[in-house]
């Protein structure tokens, strides 16, 4: 086997089962998430024959688990013993340069890392916790329950960072026309589509798209990262969570027959198997959209291009939601001070700051870079947080439904949700209600008032196109020399954003050499400076002039 470090994803666990049946198994990791990894390939009727640890005091002795045994050897001995097994790698932490990807580099040094090496145990926990079950009791689909037929419109919703979108999208949440799975985004359906799923048919398919669930479901085994939902007490609401019984036995339900799917088909059958699961009822004569918020920063509308098509939807709509620029940079800067600085947290930031960065600019809005038959509606932050009733007013007559006032609720999955009040005590919340996001003037702990001119300056373009007040002076009329020269200098924020950036590379979460945060952001602002023009699209949702809240 060649060494190799890049190398494309396994097809499924089912075809990782085949080859284990013909070379062996080893699991790299003897502890707790061993176990969880030697339950789930049990369900498949295979096991380790050696268990790998690099703790020294494990090495000699028996990992033991439901009756079973197998010795506990080095990686060393056991590559010697076994060069051609598949050998899965039982970490709880699958993060960038954290525990996992060490241990793959030691596979990959050995030899023994191959495809079937990068399946994380860890995301199939839901077998274990009901989904295998499910496979075995899939639901056919009854009059009142959903199915890709049934399914007409589709909003596919973008934003800028720290826009709302998460606000919005639990607004939306729980309309009777609206199939919504909040921030479905995270589960990167477009690339995993392309990657793997276009090949699959069958149990392959709904146990790999129960994978890219898995943050959805209820679990004792699998960590909560991306999708807490708070309740009024600043705990994780536990009952947004479905069951993956059910959720598995639904899509098994309705893909039964179909063989392989296009992108459009799986996304209907996800949308209506999770709609089933929390109980929406499907209505003969009505039309029902998916409400598909791509979760990304930057205001992509592009994403899903060429997999959404009109051959399945009968009307595809983007709506992307703004926030005052400035308002928005310091949002996006707040939320990175809280997860490095206060709570110590040495994640990849860096790379969603840029993305955000970029949707400050309103760089996915530009009317050169939309194709021109692509409907697009804009909506502002502001008038969903303070004109709610008049903006979902609105939005219900942009997409023809009828409004309905749990459109003035923040709720996923019908439960009430909140969100973190201040970034310094993440036990306070607030309710949707709350405008202390966007009634904020106050931005001297990131940037100085010489900050906030060049922002301004910056921003216009955005301001300018989505009503935003703008009192500062083209920035056409300067020179490029000037504008070069006038954003040399460091933002206030920059000196703890570059010196975190290197504790970051010094502890293996950024490359080293590469350059410092605040260097990158200073060529993005160039960039965009030396182009001529900006024209955004200007189609703004507009909520009537009243508020009734």
């Amino acid at each position: 086997m060649q060494k190799k470090d890049n190398m494309k994803s396994y097809r499924s666990i089912y075809s990782v089962v085949d080859h284990i049946r013909e070379k062996g198994l080893v699991f790299y990791g003897a502890g707790a998430t061993g176990k969880v990894a030697f339950r789930i390939f049990s369900l498949f009727q295979v096991r380790p024959t050696y268990v790998c640890d690099d703790n020294l005091k494990k090495q000699g002795t028996v990992f033991e688990c439901d009756g079973f045994s197998a010795p506990i050897l080095s990686l060393e001995e056991a590559a010697t013993r076994l060069p051609n097994a598949v050998y899965i790698i039982a970490s709880h932490s699958h993060n960038q340069n954290g525990p996992w990807e060490k241990m793959k580099a030691r596979l990959v040094n050995l030899n023994v890392f191959s495809e079937d090496s990068q399946l994380y145990p860890l995301r199939y926990a839901f077998l274990l916790e009901g989904g295998f079950e499910g496979l075995q009791h899939a639901e056919s689909p009854g009059n009142s329950s959903f199915t890709p037929e049934r399914i007409d419109n589709i909003v596919i919703f973008s934003s800028a960072g720290r826009s709302g979108n998460i606000f919005f999208d639990t607004l939306m949440d729980g309309h009777p026309n609206i199939l919504n799975i909040g921030m479905f985004g995270v589960a990167a359906l477009e690339k995993h589509y392309k990657e793997q799923l276009h090949n699959l048919e069958g149990n392959e398919l709904v146990v790999e798209m129960g994978r890219h669930m898995q943050l959805y479901f209820s679990s004792s085994l699998y960590p909560r990262c991306l999708l807490s939902y708070l309740n009024a007490d600043g705990e994780v609401e536990e009952k947004t969570l479905i069951s993956p019984q059910r959720f598995i036995a639904s899509l098994k339900g309705i893909l039964a027959g179909r063989g392989r799917v296009s992108f459009a088909v799986l996304c209907k059958a996800v949308f209506a198997a999770y709609g089933n699961v929390i109980g929406k009822q499907y209505v003969p004569g009505q039309e029902y959209w998916i409400f598909f918020e791509t979760h990304k920063s930057d205001c992509n509308t592009t994403e899903l291009d060429g997999l959404i098509t009109y051959e399945n939807f009968r009307k595809i709509e983007h709506l992307v939601i703004v926030r005052e620029p400035v308002q928005q940079w310091f949002s996006s800067i707040q939320q990175c001070y809280r997860l490095v600085i206060l709570e110590q947290k040495l994640i990849p930031w860096w790379i969603t700051q840029c993305n955000n960065f970029f949707g400050s600019l309103g760089t996915g809005l530009e009317q050169d870079l939309i194709a021109p038959n692509k409907r697009i509606k804009v909506i502002r932050f502001e008038d969903a947080k303070k004109k709610t009733r008049a903006t979902m007013q609105a939005v219900c007559n942009w997409i023809e439904i009828e409004f309905d006032e749990c459109l003035l609720q923040t709720t996923i999955n019908g439960i009430e949700v909140y969100f973190p009040g201040a970034v310094t005590d993440q036990k306070k919340t607030i309710s949707g209600q709350d405008t202390t996001a966007v009634d904020r003037h106050d931005f001297s702990k990131f940037f100085s008032s010489y900050d906030i001119f060049r922002l301004n300056l910056l921003f216009q373009n955005v301001q300018k196109a989505y009503g935003y007040p703008c009192d500062v002076p083209d920035y056409h009329s300067f020179s490029k020399e000037f504008l070069q020269e006038l954003y040399r200098a460091p933002f206030r924020c920059e000196s703890w954003l570059d010196h975190q950036y290197a504790e970051a590379q010094k502890n293996g979460y950024a490359k080293q050499g590469d350059q410092p945060f605040s260097d990158f952001i200073r060529e993005i602002i160039q960039d965009y400076l030396e182009k001529d023009q900006h024209n955004l699209i200007t189609d703004v949702i507009c909520p009537s002039e009243e508020e009734t809240l």
